[in-house]
């Protein structure tokens, strides 16, 4: 554990490199902290913003996971498995013992495969361009969809990962670097848990002795900083949906409709300040409320109106969940 916990603040380190606040001051400083020339911390930032500039969304990762295989293949990984719950990607980085005899070396230890896992999906979201100076070169390509979580991050330090382990492999054991495809819309782990060559190729007989390892960057954190939080450390997030169906009228007969709207909107100010009202009991909860009305002319008042919600809760979610 104390390994893992050393390993994980390096892989930390290594996202707080990536961004750009420290990006002028961090190229000298990278090879004194992780021994590496700055042809290699470039080329890391190159890959970085290859996934960066072509982002695809939960369960489309087709191009991400080509691009992922031909990087783990080139390193040398003792085997490559694609196609894991999707687009999923593994490589597997095996001990001298672990080749000779694989049951008994899985048999003699408590922890024999450590897993790091890293996400690989982007979000539906256009990415802001924002002042004319900050436009960049490596920005997304493709329209309504960017890495705006951070997912092009966690691939490269995954993939950084790979490449010591491709000159210093595990001692003992094994070491599996998983690349998780459809993050965003829950469904990526489900998928990958329940595939037949990761269950056999990876779990094994033992699963038990499988150690996952994950990480997210938290933009802001200075370099060579790890933020721990025991429990929970992110926020999840479950939606729901009220229709509020009235009667619709021409705009010049507003008298023969019944209007949603009035009710929609103090339910939509009454949802935002639940948190506040009930901050007792909803300690760690925030709600977001998104409203559409269908109306498609000018002339015509609507009877239906649809509020979206969010409720984000971090710690005890079930329970506040019930409660909200």
């Amino acid at each position: 554990n104390t390994i893992s916990m050393y390993g994980t603040g390096m892989w930390w380190r290594w996202l707080s490199s990536l961004s750009p606040s420290s990006s002028k001051s961090v190229p000298q400083r990278l090879p004194r902290l992780f021994g590496m020339s700055p042809a290699e911390y470039g080329d890391l930032v190159a890959f970085r913003r290859r996934l960066h500039a072509h982002p695809e969304l939960s369960g489309q990762e087709v191009r991400t996971a080509a691009v992922l295989h031909a990087e783990l293949v080139s390193l040398g990984a003792d085997r490559v498995l694609t196609g894991l719950g999707g687009h999923g990607v593994a490589a597997i980085f095996e001990s001298a013992s672990w080749r000779v005899n694989p049951q008994l070396a899985a048999a003699s230890s408590t922890a024999h495969t450590v897993i790091i896992r890293a996400d690989m999906d982007a979000l539906p979201i256009q990415e802001h361009l924002g002042k004319e100076e900050d436009i960049r070169p490596h920005m997304s390509t493709i329209p309504g969809c960017a890495h705006l979580c951070g997912h092009d991050g966690h691939m490269t330090i995954a993939l950084s990962v790979c490449r010591v382990l491709s000159t210093r492999p595990p001692q003992s054991g094994r070491v599996v670097v998983l690349f998780q495809p459809a993050e965003e819309t829950g469904q990526g782990a489900r998928s990958v848990a329940a595939d037949s060559v990761f269950r056999s190729e990876i779990l094994g007989d033992n699963p038990a002795g499988c150690v996952v390892l994950a990480l997210h960057n938290l933009p802001g954190v200075p370099l060579g900083e790890v933020v721990l939080r025991e429990g929970t450390f992110s926020c999840a997030s479950r939606g729901m949906v009220v229709r509020a169906t009235g009667k619709p009228s021409h705009a010049a007969h507003p008298e023969d409709g019944i209007s949603p709207a009035l009710p929609l909107a103090r339910l939509m100010i009454q949802l935002m300040e639940l948190p506040d009202r009930m901050r007792r009991k909803l300690k760690e909860t925030t709600t977001d409320v998104e409203n559409h009305c269908p109306s498609s002319s000018a002339a015509i008042l609507d009877g239906d109106a649809n509020g979206d919600g969010e409720e984000d809760g971090r710690g005890r979610f079930e329970e506040e969940e019930k409660l909200v």
